[in-house]
Protein backbone atom coordinates (compact mmCIF):
# COMPACT_ATOMS: atom_id res chain seq x y z
CA UNK A 1 0.00 0.00 0.00
CA UNK A 2 1.38 3.38 -1.03
CA UNK A 3 0.16 6.46 0.77
CA UNK A 4 0.81 10.09 0.00
CA UNK A 5 2.97 10.50 3.08
CA UNK A 6 6.69 10.54 2.55
CA UNK A 7 8.64 11.62 -0.46
CA UNK A 8 9.20 10.19 -3.88
CA UNK A 9 12.00 8.01 -2.53
CA UNK A 10 9.64 6.45 0.01
CA UNK A 11 7.05 5.66 -2.64
CA UNK A 12 9.70 4.31 -5.01
CA UNK A 13 11.03 2.10 -2.22
CA UNK A 14 7.56 0.67 -1.56
CA UNK A 15 7.03 -0.01 -5.26
CA UNK A 16 10.42 -1.72 -5.49
CA UNK A 17 9.78 -3.89 -2.43
CA UNK A 18 6.38 -4.94 -3.75
CA UNK A 19 7.60 -5.80 -7.25
CA UNK A 20 10.61 -7.74 -5.92
CA UNK A 21 8.18 -10.05 -4.09
CA UNK A 22 6.53 -11.08 -7.35
CA UNK A 23 7.64 -14.00 -9.50
CA UNK A 24 7.23 -11.74 -12.52
CA UNK A 25 5.65 -8.38 -13.24
CA UNK A 26 4.47 -6.15 -16.05
CA UNK A 27 4.76 -2.39 -15.65
CA UNK A 28 3.26 -0.06 -18.24
CA UNK A 29 4.50 3.52 -18.35
CA UNK A 30 2.15 5.41 -20.64
CA UNK A 31 2.92 8.61 -22.56
CA UNK A 32 6.45 9.05 -21.25
CA UNK A 33 7.73 12.49 -22.27
CA UNK A 34 11.26 12.38 -20.89
CA UNK A 35 13.83 9.84 -19.81
CA UNK A 36 12.89 8.01 -16.62
CA UNK A 37 15.40 6.10 -14.53
CA UNK A 38 13.48 2.96 -13.55
CA UNK A 39 15.50 2.69 -10.33
CA UNK A 40 14.38 6.19 -9.31
CA UNK A 41 10.70 5.21 -9.53
CA UNK A 42 11.15 1.83 -7.87
CA UNK A 43 10.90 -0.47 -10.88
CA UNK A 44 13.42 -3.32 -10.81
CA UNK A 45 15.29 -3.92 -14.04
CA UNK A 46 13.34 -6.58 -15.98
CA UNK A 47 16.59 -8.30 -17.01
CA UNK A 48 17.29 -8.93 -13.31
CA UNK A 49 13.77 -10.30 -12.72
CA UNK A 50 13.07 -13.22 -15.09
CA UNK A 51 9.76 -13.12 -16.94
CA UNK A 52 9.15 -9.46 -16.18
CA UNK A 53 8.61 -6.64 -18.64
CA UNK A 54 8.31 -2.88 -18.75
CA UNK A 55 6.31 -1.39 -21.61
CA UNK A 56 6.84 2.27 -22.37
CA UNK A 57 4.62 4.28 -24.69
CA UNK A 58 6.27 7.40 -25.95
CA UNK A 59 6.01 9.83 -28.85
CA UNK A 60 9.78 10.31 -28.99
CA UNK A 61 12.07 7.61 -30.32
CA UNK A 62 14.98 9.54 -28.78
CA UNK A 63 13.53 9.09 -25.29
CA UNK A 64 13.15 5.36 -25.93
CA UNK A 65 16.73 5.08 -27.14
CA UNK A 66 18.06 7.01 -24.14
CA UNK A 67 16.16 4.61 -21.88
CA UNK A 68 17.88 1.74 -23.73
CA UNK A 69 14.70 -0.05 -24.72
CA UNK A 70 15.13 -3.50 -26.23
CA UNK A 71 12.42 -3.29 -28.88
CA UNK A 72 10.94 -0.24 -30.56
CA UNK A 73 7.54 -0.51 -32.22
CA UNK A 74 6.20 2.26 -34.38
CA UNK A 75 2.43 2.63 -34.22
CA UNK A 76 1.34 4.48 -37.31
CA UNK A 77 -1.71 6.63 -37.87
CA UNK A 78 -4.69 5.61 -39.98
CA UNK A 79 -4.54 6.14 -43.73
CA UNK A 80 -7.08 8.40 -45.44
CA UNK A 81 -9.58 5.61 -46.22
CA UNK A 82 -9.42 4.16 -42.70
CA UNK A 83 -9.79 7.65 -41.26
CA UNK A 84 -12.86 8.32 -43.39
CA UNK A 85 -14.50 5.01 -42.45
CA UNK A 86 -13.96 5.70 -38.75
CA UNK A 87 -15.23 9.26 -39.16
CA UNK A 88 -18.47 8.15 -40.85
CA UNK A 89 -18.98 5.40 -38.29
CA UNK A 90 -18.92 8.01 -35.51
CA UNK A 91 -20.55 10.98 -37.27
CA UNK A 92 -23.36 8.94 -38.79
CA UNK A 93 -25.17 9.29 -42.11
CA UNK A 94 -25.05 13.08 -42.00
CA UNK A 95 -21.36 12.91 -43.02
CA UNK A 96 -22.37 11.33 -46.35
CA UNK A 97 -24.84 14.06 -47.31
CA UNK A 98 -23.88 15.65 -50.63
CA UNK A 99 -23.60 19.15 -49.13
CA UNK A 100 -21.65 18.01 -46.06
CA UNK A 101 -19.41 15.19 -47.31
CA UNK A 102 -16.62 17.41 -48.75
CA UNK A 103 -16.43 19.32 -45.47
CA UNK A 104 -16.57 16.12 -43.43
CA UNK A 105 -13.74 14.62 -45.49
CA UNK A 106 -11.62 17.73 -44.92
CA UNK A 107 -12.33 17.58 -41.18
CA UNK A 108 -11.35 13.90 -41.13
CA UNK A 109 -8.07 14.79 -42.90
CA UNK A 110 -7.37 17.54 -40.36
CA UNK A 111 -7.45 14.87 -37.64
CA UNK A 112 -4.19 13.55 -39.07
CA UNK A 113 -5.09 9.87 -38.91
CA UNK A 114 -5.34 9.91 -35.10
CA UNK A 115 -8.15 7.51 -34.11
CA UNK A 116 -9.02 9.28 -30.86
CA UNK A 117 -9.14 12.66 -32.60
CA UNK A 118 -11.34 11.29 -35.39
CA UNK A 119 -13.70 9.65 -32.92
CA UNK A 120 -14.03 12.73 -30.71
CA UNK A 121 -14.58 15.17 -33.58
CA UNK A 122 -16.89 12.91 -35.58
CA UNK A 123 -19.00 12.18 -32.52
CA UNK A 124 -19.23 15.89 -31.74
CA UNK A 125 -20.55 16.49 -35.29
CA UNK A 126 -23.04 13.61 -35.18
CA UNK A 127 -26.55 14.76 -36.03
CA UNK A 128 -25.47 18.26 -37.03
CA UNK A 129 -27.17 18.87 -40.36
CA UNK A 130 -26.46 22.57 -40.87
CA UNK A 131 -23.63 23.11 -43.36
CA UNK A 132 -22.54 26.22 -41.45
CA UNK A 133 -21.69 24.10 -38.41
CA UNK A 134 -19.45 21.88 -40.52
CA UNK A 135 -17.80 24.92 -42.12
CA UNK A 136 -17.20 26.42 -38.67
CA UNK A 137 -15.73 23.15 -37.40
CA UNK A 138 -13.33 22.93 -40.33
CA UNK A 139 -12.34 26.58 -39.99
CA UNK A 140 -11.77 26.14 -36.26
CA UNK A 141 -9.55 23.11 -36.82
CA UNK A 142 -7.48 24.92 -39.44
CA UNK A 143 -7.05 28.06 -37.32
CA UNK A 144 -6.23 26.37 -34.02
CA UNK A 145 -2.69 26.61 -32.74
CA UNK A 146 -1.19 25.18 -29.59
CA UNK A 147 -0.38 27.71 -26.88
CA UNK A 148 2.45 25.55 -25.58
CA UNK A 149 5.37 24.34 -27.68
CA UNK A 150 5.17 20.92 -25.99
CA UNK A 151 1.60 20.32 -27.12
CA UNK A 152 1.32 18.45 -30.38
CA UNK A 153 -0.51 20.73 -32.78
CA UNK A 154 -2.94 18.20 -34.21
CA UNK A 155 -4.05 16.95 -30.81
CA UNK A 156 -4.52 20.51 -29.54
CA UNK A 157 -6.71 21.37 -32.54
CA UNK A 158 -8.90 18.34 -31.91
CA UNK A 159 -9.37 19.11 -28.23
CA UNK A 160 -10.14 22.76 -28.97
CA UNK A 161 -12.80 21.92 -31.54
CA UNK A 162 -14.34 19.36 -29.22
CA UNK A 163 -14.60 21.97 -26.46
CA UNK A 164 -15.90 24.58 -28.90
CA UNK A 165 -18.62 22.15 -29.96
CA UNK A 166 -19.89 21.62 -26.43
CA UNK A 167 -23.29 23.17 -26.33
CA UNK A 168 -23.91 25.71 -23.58
CA UNK A 169 -26.52 23.36 -22.11
CA UNK A 170 -23.82 20.69 -21.67
CA UNK A 171 -21.57 23.20 -19.93
CA UNK A 172 -24.40 24.41 -17.68
CA UNK A 173 -25.32 20.82 -16.79
CA UNK A 174 -21.71 20.00 -16.00
CA UNK A 175 -21.37 23.12 -13.84
CA UNK A 176 -24.64 22.28 -12.08
CA UNK A 177 -23.45 18.74 -11.33
CA UNK A 178 -20.13 20.00 -9.99
CA UNK A 179 -21.77 22.56 -7.72
CA UNK A 180 -24.32 19.99 -6.51
CA UNK A 181 -21.53 17.51 -5.72
CA UNK A 182 -19.73 20.18 -3.70
CA UNK A 183 -22.70 20.47 -1.34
Amino acid sequence: EVDNEGGVESIASKIYQRLKQEKSFLVILDDVCEVIDLDDVGVPQPKDHAGSNVIITCRSLDVCRQMKTDTDMNVSTLDEDESWQLFVKNAGDVANRVDIEPLAMDIARECGGLPLAITVIATSMRGKSRVELWEDALKSLRMSEPYDAHVIQKVYKIIKLSLDNLESRDIELSTYRQSKEAL
